[in-house]
């Protein structure tokens, strides 16, 4: 008796259709994804602009810790004055792979032909 009564409210439900599947236009979560907390960078953006001095503290001590060597924070600091170096993707085939390997690229007319590189004796 019970599954009948649930059967009905599906069907008296007029956002689902007899198989309890949701009908067009119609959602299961009507307010949305509830909202997340606030992001990290936010509250220290936000931090640093009620007091600018940890801003400072900071700067300070990243251009310390360059001065002294640091190779950590010398890669900080010239990543944040000049920016980070970009990379080179490069594609590489199959054919460049075993050329450089030392394998002879085969002989266009060979390919032609039909012709192999190797000769049986």
């Amino acid at each position: 008796m019970a599954d009948t009564n649930i059967l009905d409210k599906q069907v008296e439900n007029k956002e689902r259709d007899e198989n309890g599947r949701l009908l067009p236009g119609h959602t299961a979560n009507p307010n949305g994804r509830p909202k997340k907390g606030q992001a990290l960078t936010d509250l220290m953006r936000e931090m640093m602009e009620e007091q600018p001095e940890i801003k400072k503290a900071i700067m300070a001590r990243l251009m310390k810790g360059a001065a002294e060597g640091d190779i950590a924070f010398i890669r900080e600091v010239l990543d944040r004055i000049e920016g980070k170096p970009l990379q080179k993707n490069e594609n590489t085939t199959i054919t460049d792979l075993q050329l450089s390997y030392g394998h002879t690229k085969p002989d266009e007319s060979s390919a032609k032909t039909g012709d192999s590189d190797t000769t049986t004796t």
